[in-house]
């Protein structure tokens, strides 16, 4: 995957790799993935990612923000809480 890796920055620092992106439910069953370059915003893949799933989705600091929660909420089918 060196074509894919490439420079980051997150809040321990700058790295040099990829990111993985995963979606699973709580039996662990994966519902989406995708490897990423470093240097891709995790947002804008959470949205690509879980756009046709529904529930309650739990996320680390790296999905904070509330334009990000306001633009995946949607009314009784999808929330969305972050651990910052």
């Amino acid at each position: 995957m060196k074509w894919l890796a490439a420079w980051g920055k997150n809040v321990k620092g700058l790295f040099y790799g990829l990111k993985l992106h995963l979606s699973s439910d709580f039996k662990r069953k994966v519902l989406a993935l995708r490897f990423t370059s470093g240097n891709r915003a995790d947002a804008g893949v959470f949205m690509e990612l879980n756009a046709d799933l529904d529930g309650v989705f739990v996320a680390d600091a790296g999905y904070t923000g509330e334009q990000l929660a306001c633009d995946f909420h949607i009314e009784n089918k999808r929330w969305l809480l972050v651990k910052s």
